[in-house]
C-alpha cells in the first residue's frame, strides 16, 4: 500500500535511463582467498580455475603458525591473496600420520610456519620458511 501512496504523489516522469552499453564500466572486485578441504581439492579446483595454491602449515601449539593464520585473515593480506586457492595441513596432533610424514618429505617442510605457492600443475613459485611480518610476507607472495 506505501509503494502505491509513493508512486502516486510522484507527477513527474522519471527520467529515461541510459542504455546498459553506454553505462560506466563496473570495477571488478578481486577473487577470494579460496579454502579447500584437502591438497588434492586444492589442485583439481586450481586446474579447472587457472590459479595457484597456497599450502600452509599450522599447529595450534606454534605460536609462529597462530601468528601467521592471523595474518592470512587481515584485510590487506588476504585482498592479496585474493585469487589463490589454498589448503591447510594441521600439525597440532604430530606429524606421526603417514601422509602427513609423506606429505613434509615431498614438500621438504623442515620448521613451521610453512606457506608454499604453487602453479596450477604444482610447481612450486615460492615457499615461507618460518614467521615472516606482514610487509615481508606480503613482498614474498607471487604475482598472479
Amino acid at each position: 500500500m506505501a509503494l502505491a501512496l509513493v508512486g502516486a504523489c510522484n507527477h513527474r516522469e522519471a527520467p529515461p535511463r541510459a542504455p546498459l552499453s553506454n553505462s560506466a564500466p563496473r570495477a571488478v572486485a578481486a577473487p577470494a582467498l579460496e579454502w579447500a578441504p584437502t591438497e588434492e581439492a586444492a589442485f583439481a579446483r586450481a586446474r579447472i580455475t587457472h590459479r595457484g595454491v597456497m599450502a600452509v602449515t599450522f599447529a595450534a601449539w606454534s605460536m609462529p603458525d597462530v601468528e601467521i593464520d592471523k595474518l592470512l585473515h587481515d584485510a590487506d593480506v588476504t585482498a592479496r591473496l585474493g585469487g589463490w586457492i589454498a589448503y591447510k595441513v594441521d600439525l597440532t596432533d604430530g606429524s606421526d600420520a603417514p601422509e602427513i610424514h609423506e606429505w613434509l618429505i615431498r614438500h621438504t617442510v623442515v620448521t613451521t610456519p610453512f606457506v608454499g605457492f604453487y602453479d596450477e600443475s604444482g610447481a612450486e613459485l615460492e615457499r615461507v620458511d618460518g614467521w615472516l611480518g606482514r610487509d615481508d610476507f606480503l613482498r614474498r607472495v607471487p604475482t598472479r
